[in-house]
């Protein structure tokens, strides 16, 4: 039954996005007499396409993961255990979290003498440095400082690569508590069952926490319930930056985490150039441990602002090594994640554009009154009653041929309605809660702004101008704090009711519809802002 259902939502994908390039090839055929309204129409096909492809990446990924099955079963432990390092990097962090991560990792269940425990700290602040020393000492841990400015967490291990005599390393952030201490009797085994494995990644998680950080993890756990186990059927499992376990030969062999220019996303550039030097990512669908949850708007954005600024500095790595990719499937693969997450709020930003300038350019299907509106909504009524349960599919043909000819409203409406649509349908199966589904939809259209601001900086600044905020920060916003952080969304959300309202006062209700959408969209991100300080 799961399989047809996932089987079954992965078709209404495809359907969905056949019907939304289908709707911007209406536009262009009814726009064909004006040039301007003409070209203005190719381009929204051109970007309908581009939205549809990535509606189906996602759909495949919901789909096709249940096919996948990515290990949970511990791997048989090897005669002779290899020595790991177990490696907790720091930067300004609550020096009480920070012990309590250490305290955890101490009952990990693996010899003693076959551990290096260390903590690799490049505060900024010299009572955290201090603080976190003493934290280190108290459990145990080694305590290595690496100046921040030399690569960031990167630069921290790659400087560990030089200290430590192990074979493996083991990450955990410092805010991640271990609950399973059979993390590395579980996994070091798979390394022996093959030369060729780089690293093996669990499950990342963060602590429950309510409704809005809860509904945050739900945009998390698509990647491993979906992604990561369609990508470990490839061999290319994605490395998380930490509760991953990395092979040293392999790390020193594509020559360490990226450094210059530093990057937000090492982990997954790790992973890249782990592949082209011939070696295999491997997930494991098992959760160790728990980090701490993202509990305020502003922090959620900054985070999601570096995730998209580093993958979209891999768009530029994957296509230089386009060549050096061994398969197609892989390449999809690639295509999915690097191109498609941080672009896709771009392409938005775009479409809303191109959506106004359509509405206001007085194509033959705007300038629709609400009593005509009205009237198409209800006029199909009328014929049915009176039709034949049996009328054949010609006469069936012929009624919507009657009702659903070009420029009639309830056509024009059409793709807003099943937007919305999507919204309610990929929200309850994409994330296995309806509530929490909903606003993660939600938090994600909120990004738009920062995630395309982000792709735009990655081929333009480098990482010196992003802020790290802790994630248990609680920063305070009033109205004026929340209007600076979501200034450009909140701009654009007052332009397009703007619009709403001249389309209003012209008479034209379905260009209204339009456009107001496209507000409330925009608008999302100063909302969230002021309800989620």
């Amino acid at each position: 039954m799961k399989t047809l259902i996932r089987l079954a939502v992965f078709a209404y994908v495809v359907i969905s996005s056949v019907f939304l390039v289908a709707y911007a090839g209406y536009v262009a055929w009814v726009s064909s007499a004006n040039l301007a309204q003409f070209l203005l129409a190719c381009v929204f096909f051109l970007l309908s396409m581009a939205i549809a492809l990535l509606n189906i990446f996602s759909g495949y990924f919901y789909a096709f993961s249940l096919f996948s099955k990515p290990g949970a079963k511990p791997a048989a432990l090897p005669k002779k255990l290899p020595l790991v390092a177990i490696a907790v990097p720091t930067c300004n962090e609550d020096s009480a979290m920070v012990s309590k991560t250490l305290a955890a990792l101490k009952a990990i269940q693996y010899p003693k003498s076959k551990l290096e425990l260390w903590v690799l700290d490049n505060s900024s602040e010299p009572e955290k440095q201090m603080q976190i020393k003493a934290a280190a000492k108290k459990h145990g841990f080694r305590y290595v400082y690496h100046e921040r400015t030399k690569g960031f967490k990167s630069g921290s291990l790659n400087n560990l690569l030089k200290l430590t005599r192990a074979e493996y390393l083991a990450v955990f952030d410092s805010d991640e508590e271990l609950v399973n201490p059979k993390f590395l009797l579980d996994n070091i085994g798979f390394f022996c069952k093959d030369e060729k494995l780089g690293f093996v990644q669990t499950i990342k998680a963060a602590r429950p926490a309510g409704f809005f950080a809860d509904s945050i993890e739900c945009n998390y756990a698509f990647f491993y319930k979906h992604m990561q186990p369609v990508r470990d059927s490839a061999g290319i499992a994605m490395y998380s930056g930490s509760l991953g376990i990395i092979r040293l030969s392999c790390l020193r062999k594509v020559g360490g985490f990226q450094v210059s220019p530093p990057t937000p996303c090492e982990d997954t550039e790790f992973s890249f150039f782990a592949d082209l030097a011939g070696y295999k990512g491997k997930f494991i669908s098992k959760l160790y441990a728990y980090g701490a949850p993202v509990e305020n708007f502003s922090t959620f954005l900054t985070q999601q602002w570096k995730y998209a600024y580093g993958i979209a500095r891999m768009t530029k790595l994957y296509f230089a090594n386009f060549g050096k990719v061994s398969n197609s499937k892989k390449h999809f693969l690639y295509t999915a994640h690097f191109v498609g997450f941080p672009y896709t709020s771009l392409l938005t930003i775009v479409f809303a554009a191109l959506s106004a300038a359509l509405v206001l350019s007085n194509l033959s299907f705007t300038l629709v009154s609400f009593s005509e509106l009205v009237a198409v909504m209800y006029s199909p009524l009328e014929p049915l009653k009176s039709a034949p349960v049996l009328s054949g599919i010609s006469s069936a043909m012929d009624l919507v041929g009657q009702y659903y000819k070009p420029g009639l409203p309830l056509y024009d409406l059409s793709p807003v309605i099943a937007n919305v649509f999507n919204i309610l349908i990929l929200a309850r199966f994409y994330y296995g809660s309806f509530s929490k589904g909903i606003m993660s939809v939600l938090l994600n259209v909120s990004l738009t702004f920062k995630r395309s601001e982000a792709a735009l900086a990655a081929s333009m600044h480098d990482l010196s101008e992003i802020v790290v905020t802790p994630k248990t920060k609680k920063l305070g916003i009033g109205l004026a704090s929340a209007f600076e952080l979501a200034s450009t969304e909140a701009a654009y959300s007052l332009l397009f009711f703007g619009l709403t309202a001249f389309s209003l006062l012209r008479g034209d209700a379905l260009g209204a519809f339009w456009l107001i959408w496209y507000g409330v969209i925009f608008g999302l991100a100063l909302v969230f802002a002021l309800l989620y300080k």
